[in-house]
C-alpha cells in the first residue's frame, strides 16, 4: 500500500491499495497536478488510485503559491502484512480500491412479503385467531395525543416492569424490543460475527436475522440434532438458536435436551437463544423453566412475544430474560425509543392483566389443535403431534404449490414448507375457532376428490 497525502488545506487522502506489497509508505507530497499514485519501491505491479483535486484555498491552477515542501517530510514506513481473507481479486484498481455497497452476503436475502389480500380462512398468517387481549384494547381506546407525540420511554420501562413482576424478578433481567423477531435481531447483533447453529426443520427467519448481522447460518437436521444435542451445539463458540416448539413442525423439546445444548454451550463459550414465542401452547402459564435456564446463565436469553398467545400481532411487543450483563449487551444494540408508548402500555396492561381471556383462548386453541390433527390423520395425513397454535400436515415437496393453490380457490390459505428433508415440506395451518378448521378440512377433500 502506497499512500501520498498533500499538506495544507486539502479536505482528502489519496490512496492506493496492494496487498503483494507488505510495505506502506506514507509521505507529504504537494504534487501540482494533485495526486497521482505510482508504485512504491517495494509495491510490485499494483494499480493506481487518481483522485481529482481538492480545493486549497489558491485558485484552481495556481502551482506558484505553494513551495516544493516535500524535503522537510520524510516519509515514514510501516510493515503491514496483508489482511486476512482479502483475496487480490477483490482489490479494485479504479477511484474506489473495494465496493462496500451492496453486501454480498446479502445476496441471498429478499423481502418477506406474505399475502395479506382478503380471504375466507387465512391459516397462513400465524398469529392468535381469537382477536387482541382485552386488556390491551382497553388501552389502545384510551391513548390520546401524548402516546403520539411524545417520546417514549427510552427502554419499553412500563412494558419491562410488568413482565419482570408476572415472573417475580428485578426489571434489569428484561430487555424488549419489536416483537420477538426484535429482541433476536438485537441479541445477533451483540455478538461479533460468527456462526448460527439452528434446527432443520426450523423457523425461516432465524437464518435470515444471522445473516443480516454478519453471521453464518448452519442448519443441523432434526433428527440427528435430537439424537446427540452436544453435537447439535457444536465445539466453537457460536449462536445456538432453539425454538421451542419448533416452527413450522410445532414439534416439543424436551427440557433434558435443551439443558443439555446448555452444559455444552456454556463449556465451549456459545450464546444459546431459547425461543418461546409459543410457549403457553405447550407449558403451562406458571412453568418458568426456560426462565430459570436463561437467569442461571451468564449467556443463555429466553425471547417471548406477545404476537401468539396475547394476540398482539399488530403492536409488535416481545421481551427476553437474561443475566443483567447479557440484557445491558442486547440494550445496547437495541437503542433508546425502539417500542412505542402505546404498545408499551398496552403490553403491560395484557402481561398485568388477570382477566381469564388468555387462559380460555388458550385452552379452545389446544382443543381445537387436537381435534384437527385427529381428523388430518383419520383423513390419511402424516401430522406430527404438535405443541403450537398450528399443525404441520406432511406432503411431498412436488405438491406443496399445486395444494396451496387449489385450497385458495376453496377460501382457504395456509403456508407452504419445503426442505431437503421428508419432515421439512407441508402445510402449515394455524389453529382457529373451529369453523375455519372444519373449511380446511372441507378443502383438503375435495383437493383428494379432485373437485378443485
Amino acid at each position: 500500500m502506497t499512500v501520498r497525502a498533500r499538506r495544507g488545506r486539502s479536505r482528502s487522502i489519496p490512496f492506493r491499495l496492494c496487498w503483494r506489497a507488505p510495505l506502506m509508505r506514507i509521505g507529504s507530497s504537494i504534487a501540482p497536478g494533485g495526486p497521482v499514485l505510482t508504485p512504491g519501491p517495494s509495491a510490485g505491479r499494483c494499480g493506481k488510485a487518481r483522485f481529482p483535486r481538492p480545493w486549497n484555498g489558491h485558485g484552481a491552477h495556481s502551482r506558484a503559491a505553494r513551495p516544493d515542501k516535500r524535503a522537510a517530510f520524510p516519509s515514514i514506513e510501516l510493515r503491514l502484512p496483508p489482511p486476512s481473507g482479502v483475496p487480490v481479486k477483490s482489490i479494485a484498481t479504479g477511484p474506489l480500491a473495494m465496493d462496500i455497497y451492496p453486501r454480498t452476503d446479502y445476496q441471498t436475502l429478499a423481502r418477506y412479503l406474505p399475502d395479506q389480500s382478503a380471504i375466507a380462512a387465512d391459516l397462513g398468517d400465524n398469529r392468535n385467531l381469537w382477536g387482541a387481549h382485552p386488556a390491551a384494547l382497553e388501552v389502545l381506546a384510551r391513548s390520546g395525543t401524548a402516546a403520539a407525540s411524545e417520546y417514549p420511554g427510552s427502554y419499553s420501562e412500563r412494558f419491562a416492569d410488568a413482565v419482570a413482576a408476572r415472573i417475580g424478578i428485578t426489571p434489569d433481567h428484561i430487555t424488549t424490543g419489536v416483537g420477538g423477531t426484535g429482541v433476536l435481531d438485537m441479541l445477533m447483533r451483540a455478538v461479533a460475527p460468527n456462526t448460527m447453529r439452528f434446527l432443520d426443520p426450523g423457523w425461516p427467519a432465524a437464518g435470515m436475522l444471522a445473516q443480516m448481522n454478519g453471521h453464518v447460518p448452519v442448519a443441523v437436521e432434526w433428527h440427528d440434532a435430537m439424537d446427540d444435542p452436544k453435537g447439535f451445539a457444536g465445539s466453537e463458540p457460536a449462536i445456538v438458536f432453539v425454538a421451542n416448539p419448533g416452527n413450522p413442525t410445532g414439534m416439543a423439546i424436551p427440557d433434558d435436551w435443551l439443558r443439555a445444548v446448555q452444559e455444552r454451550t456454556e463449556a465451549v463459550g456459545s450464546v444459546l437463544i431459547l425461543d418461546e414465542a409459543y410457549g403457553e401452547y405447550n407449558r403451562d402459564l406458571d412453568d418458568r423453566t426456560p426462565f430459570e435456564m436463561a437467569l442461571n446463565s451468564e449467556r443463555t436469553i429466553c425471547v417471548k412475544t406477545l404476537s401468539k398467545a396475547y394476540g398482539l400481532a399488530g403492536l409488535r411487543a416481545g421481551y427476553g430474560v437474561a443475566n443483567p450483563s447479557l440484557v445491558l449487551e442486547v440494550d445496547k444494540a437495541r437503542g433508546p425509543f425502539v417500542v412505542t408508548s402505546v404498545t408499551s402500555a398496552a403490553a403491560a396492561a395484557a402481561v398485568a392483566s388477570e382477566s381469564p381471556w388468555l387462559a380460555d383462548t388458550i385452552a379452545e386453541t389446544k382443543a381445537n389443535r387436537e381435534r384437527v390433527t385427529d381428523a388430518l390423520r383419520h383423513r390419511g395425513y402424516e401430522v406430527p403431534r404438535s405443541a403450537a397454535n398450528f399443525v404441520f400436515i406432511l406432503r411431498e415437496a412436488n405438491e406443496l404449490e399445486d395444494v396451496t393453490a387449489r385450497l385458495e380457490r376453496v377460501g382457504v390459505r395456509v403456508r407452504p414448507f419445503g426442505g431437503p428433508t421428508r419432515l421439512a415440506n407441508g402445510l402449515r395451518a394455524t389453529v382457529a375457532p373451529w369453523d375455519r378448521m372444519q373449511r380446511l378440512l372441507d378443502g383438503l377433500d375435495r383437493v383428494a376428490a379432485g373437485t378443485i
